[in-house]
């Protein structure tokens, strides 16, 4: 059990009243749990909290200056965190990894601001949002206003995906990230933002499909494309590197372009990208 839970006891459905809560209002580094709807509308980032959830069938609304900032512990996403302009952060001082659990959904309003989920890391990849279960999504409210999932620390986290079939992430941002991993199934992200992030990685018979995505990199080593034995590969579809892009790298990896039904497909290096292709022996 939490240390305080979220029950809307007080029938006002806002975080900021203590009476909403079996013990108050979670106080730094208290556990907390969300059994009822609630809508958090206050900077409640002066008491960074521990471990959280948000209950199945139950709904966390980030609105407005809403801020809930925790570290060193994990928030569960079983139900559905609702980002309308507040903020969402996650911090690693060390090497543990902290995440993101994403059993149910994130979705995202007109309101999403730049700084919607902030990943805090002091080493890489030790913040990260976790894609635990095949029925869970993140979806924006479109393409011009897409969730921002953003590394504000020193490292940078990562986007894990650990789906068992096939899911399909649309309308995010994705900025300053080491790596966006599909490690068991096939992920599609959908007129998605991939920005100065260094990698993704595709392990055993996995692919991830980027459809319609802008890939903007202005790190040193550029994007490199990645994948474990046995046929991981990236699929790109109708997507545009912008002159940004130091290098797109193909390095022991796979990168496709493939068509939507019968129309060709089309890939637009803009003035100052680069597309390197490396080449690696793959052994037998």
């Amino acid at each position: 059990m939490a240390d305080t839970v979220f029950n809307d006891g007080n029938s006002t459905g806002v975080w900021s009243d203590a009476a909403n809560w079996t013990a108050g209002k979670p106080a730094a580094g208290e556990s907390w749990q969300i059994s009822a709807d609630c809508s958090c509308d206050s900077d409640e980032s002066a008491a960074v909290l521990g471990a959280g959830t948000v209950d199945a069938a139950t709904t966390l609304t980030l609105t407005g200056v809403g801020k809930v900032y925790v570290s060193e512990a994990d928030v569960t996403i079983a139900g559905t965190l609702a980002l309308d302009g507040g903020t969402l952060r996650l911090t690693s001082t060390g090497a543990t990894t902290r995440s993101i659990v994403v059993d149910g959904s994130i979705t995202g309003t007109a309101n999403c601001g730049s700084n919607d989920i902030e990943l805090s890391s002091a080493q890489n990849t030790r913040t990260q949002v976790l894609i635990d279960t095949s029925g869970a999504s993140i979806v924006g409210a479109g393409a011009g206003t897409l969730i921002h999932i953003v590394e504000v620390g020193a490292a940078r986290g990562q986007i894990y995906l650990y789906n068992t079939a096939p899911i399909t992430i649309s309308y995010v941002h994705f900025a300053g990230l080491y790596r966006i991993q599909v490690t068991t199934a096939m992920a599609t992200f959908t007129q998605c933002l991939i920005d100065d992030c260094y990698r993704a990685f595709c392990a055993t018979r996995c692919v991830l499909d980027l459809d319609r995505c802008t890939i903007s990199n202005n790190t040193s080593s550029g994007f490199l494309v990645e994948y474990a034995s046995y046929g991981g590969y990236v699929r790109a579809k109708d997507c545009t590197f912008d002159g940004n892009t130091v290098d797109l790298n193909v390095d022991a990896g796979r990168l496709i372009w493939h068509p939507t039904g019968c129309m060709r497909p089309t890939t637009d290096i803009e003035a100052g990208a680069t597309l390197t292709i490396v080449p690696t022996h793959r052994g037998s």
